[in-house]
């Protein structure tokens, strides 16, 4: 597939020059040694950037629901990287004014209003990341709840795999401060988001707010693998999979598809 834009064309030949060979690039990056990406291209007709080149997309499309942007949480997550060590109560410290709680199974499961939503709590569901058992956002609470075993999950935040930890946790915060935010723009209308469990995948990942906040959970992800704008986009029409969301998602009906499609394409609008 050739380069869509001059961005696009330098960062191809960025890499170039950063690996100098295929063999050399990580695999993230060998795709842009692919000659058909440049060969023959005509630079100077080139949109300077990707966006030019969303504009024909968003008007062929219904595009008129917009999406919420997530918090931000890069600065945190940073200062605690920096951090040689960290306890628990550090922890929450750091997060107390975020409306980011860090607590344990039976806690989340106190907070819930109905014999559904504890049902569903997935109490024997396999950690994430040692330590890390879920995130939900709260409606009853209006709060991020990240469901740790605390001795756990500090013995991996201080431990060799902790950029790993922060990296998949400032992911797990930005998609729930999308729930939470979209709980906010409908005060009069009770949600029954955690009566959806992951277990029924189909219902859960075709819910409109996660399709729209795993879009932005499939962006983060394939930005932390060092893939550019331009090259999300190419993977989207290409259907090379790049991130488990992306996976899930082309699973799915073709409804469920376009409207992923759309919110990424909304989300790298921005």
């Amino acid at each position: 597939m050739p380069a869509k834009s001059k961005q696009q064309f330098k960062y191809i030949w960025a890499m170039r020059n950063k690996y100098k060979s295929k063999k050399n690039a990580p695999k993230s990056m060998k795709w842009t040694f692919d000659k058909e990406w440049t060969k023959n291209v005509p630079f100077k007709e080139l949109p300077t950037k990707i966006k030019e080149s969303f504009n024909h997309i968003l008007n062929f499309k219904s595009f008129n629901e917009a999406v919420i942007e997530p918090y931000d949480f890069s600065e945190i997550i940073s200062n605690i990287k920096s951090m040689r060590s960290i306890t628990m109560d550090e922890l929450k410290d750091m997060f107390n004014d975020l409306d980011v709680e860090f607590i344990d199974i039976d806690y989340f499961k106190s907070k819930l209003q109905t014999d559904k939503e504890i049902e569903l709590v997935p109490v024997n569901m396999p950690h994430i990341i040692p330590g890390l058992r879920f995130a939900a956002h709260n409606v009853y609470t209006n709060k991020m709840y990240i469901c740790v075993v605390e001795d756990k999950f500090i013995e991996t935040l201080n431990g060799p795999i902790k950029n790993n930890l922060l990296d998949l946790l400032e992911e797990i915060l930005r998609h729930e401060s999308i729930h939470k935010q979209q709980a906010e723009k409908r005060p009069n209308i009770q949600i029954r988001n955690l009566e959806n469990s992951p277990m029924q995948m189909k219902k859960y990942f075709s819910s409109t707010d996660e399709i729209m906040a795993y879009a932005d959970s499939f962006i983060t992800q394939c930005r932390k693998r060092g893939l550019s704008d331009d090259r999300i986009l190419d993977l989207l029409k290409t259907g090379r999979k790049a991130s488990w969301v992306q996976d899930v998602y082309s699973k799915m009906d073709p409804e469920v598809q376009n409207r992923f499609r759309k919110y990424v394409y909304q989300y790298l609008d921005k």
